[in-house]
């Protein structure tokens, strides 16, 4: 079997964000968490991800802008 997934969770509710990446971990996934925007931008930067869960309302911006980065 191939290496495991990569996926970004964007979540700004922490609780949603390490929930999710813990269940995601368990089921052998490699996770990485971003709370903000610009968190998610500087991990896009240094890695490419598989899949990516981002929350559409992330304080005053928006996850289709880290969906377009991608």
């Amino acid at each position: 079997m191939g290496d495991p997934a990569r996926i970004l969770v964007v979540d700004d509710e922490e609780n949603v964000a390490l929930t999710l990446g813990e269940v995601l971990k368990r089921e052998g996934y490699h996770v990485h968490i971003a709370a903000s925007p610009s968190e998610a931008n500087a991990l896009i930067s240094k890695e490419e991800f598989d899949v990516a869960l981002v929350d559409l309302r992330l304080g005053t911006s928006n996850g289709i802008d880290i969906i377009k980065t991608l």
